[in-house]
């Protein structure tokens, strides 16, 4: 029996290899290291190791953290390096989209095809925190990965939506699934150009913006399932394998939280300084967790209708050597679930229920540095305190050499200075 497979099969096979090399890597890494000693004793080298750390150094330095756009501007944070990669992502799906085509509308069906195969980026789980520990990957390359991939997909829409338009005109809006994939490839359209404004954070809540992202997610998988005839086969198994994935990604972050939850709710005490600066969550915990420096939790507190859907991000502000039963947090009063919170402490209700994900990041390793700087504004010094905590105990046990610590702390105001100075005490 000959398997027929078409150059959109092949790219999605390809993609499966790169997601499964990426999940598997370290698994990779330790057989390989097992099979292959002598490689690795190679690549170990001290002649081997300058040029490994002059090429991480350059690229460090001119692609890493420098970008093409101005200063200051709303594109800024697309480093030379995430435009390279981004653009390489590009001309390789419009090079599938254009190789051995007959026909436009063959370009433009198959665009329809990579948007759909593409979207596995965009469902790998429900949570990135969660995915980016799985994939031992820092959660801004996963979030640069999953902006990639949503630029991608709308590309790709933006086209499949163009062909299909000026083959059929506005006939093709006369059936439901075709204007439904209409107004949200244009929902979507004008969702990605808002994104990048820095000033959206600032106007509306964290818990505001990342529900209008989830709301989006389910139009455009809902849109995309009823786009797809149900007699294309090869297209309705992709979006098995997306929601195989996805539903396997969510079973598996639920039962991690019931895990380190216990089960059940965990108590929350809320207390503030004097000036409302901030308010102080200790997290009473049911299991023992182990925390490492600059990671943070996602916070569930269930204090009325809208807050029983909204979790949010905190820093974890304590360390200790063996796993915890407390958790500190420190938070600053902004919009949305932190403005609730104040509102509970102003009552006097400052007692309740949550429950917690993660803990999520990972510990930035600096043994090897001959001096060490720290900068915070603000607030932010909470989150700096695990790893001067984490340091004094790694000289005491001479894990790290002793080395030079310096802290640059902004603070708005000198009144602030003993309100904030409590948080590292």
């Amino acid at each position: 029996m000959k398997l027929d497979f078409s150059i959109t099969d092949w790219y999605a096979f390809g993609l499966a290899i790169i997601l499964s090399l990426l999940a598997l890597r370290r698994a990779i890494a330790t057989v390989f290291r097992f099979i292959c000693p002598l490689a690795f004793q190679i690549w170990n080298f001290q002649a081997f190791y300058r040029i490994r750390k002059r090429v991480s150094q350059w690229s460090v330095k001119h692609l890493v953290y420098r970008s093409f756009f101005r200063h200051g501007s709303s594109l800024d944070t697309f480093t030379r390096a995430h435009t390279i990669l981004f653009l390489s992502y590009l001309v390789s799906n419009l090079g599938y989209v254009l190789i051995n085509t007959l026909d436009t509308a063959e370009a433009f069906s198959r665009a329809g095809v990579l948007a759909v195969i593409n979207a596995v980026l965009l469902y790998v789980g429900p949570c990135l925190d969660f995915v980016a520990t799985v994939l031992h990957l820092r959660l801004r390359i996963q979030k640069q990965i999953h902006a990639t991939a949503g630029y991608m997909v709308a590309v790709l829409c933006t086209i499949h939506a163009a062909g299909i338009f000026s083959r059929y005109g506005w006939s093709a809006m006369d059936e439901t699934h075709n204007l439904l994939a209409a107004l949200v490839v244009a929902l979507l359209g004008v969702y990605l150009m808002l994104i990048p404004m820095k000033a959206l954070p600032a106007v509306f809540p964290y818990e505001f913006l990342l529900f209008t992202h989830h709301s989006m997610s389910v139009m455009i998988g809902y849109a995309i399932w009823r786009h797809i005839p149900a007699d294309n086969h090869r297209i309705r198994v992709f979006l098995y394998g997306i929601a195989g994935i996805f539903l396997s990604s969510l079973a598996l972050q639920t039962l991690v939280t019931l895990y380190r939850n216990h089960f059940w709710f965990q108590s929350v005490s809320l207390s503030k300084n004097g000036s409302f600066d901030y308010i102080q969550v200790k997290l009473t915990l049911r299991k023992p967790v182990k925390v490492e420096p600059g990671q943070y939790i996602n916070l569930w507190i269930p204090l009325g209708p809208i807050s029983s859907i909204q979790s949010h991000p905190f820093t974890v502000a304590n360390w200790s050597p063996d796993a915890q039963k407390e958790l500190k947090l420190f938070v600053e009063v902004n919009n949305g679930l932190t403005k609730t919170l104040r509102g509970r402490v102003e009552l006097g209700l400052t007692s309740n229920i949550g429950i917690f994900t993660g803990p999520y990041g990972s510990r930035i390793t600096v043994e090897n540095y001959e001096t060490i700087i720290l900068i915070a504004t603000g607030l932010g010094v909470v989150a700096l305190t695990p790893y001067l905590q984490w340091l004094v105990h790694a000289a005491r046990m001479r894990e790290v050499r002793i080395a030079p610590v310096h802290l640059v702390w902004q603070i708005p105001s000198w009144s602030r200075l003993f309100s904030f100075s409590l948080c590292i005490s």
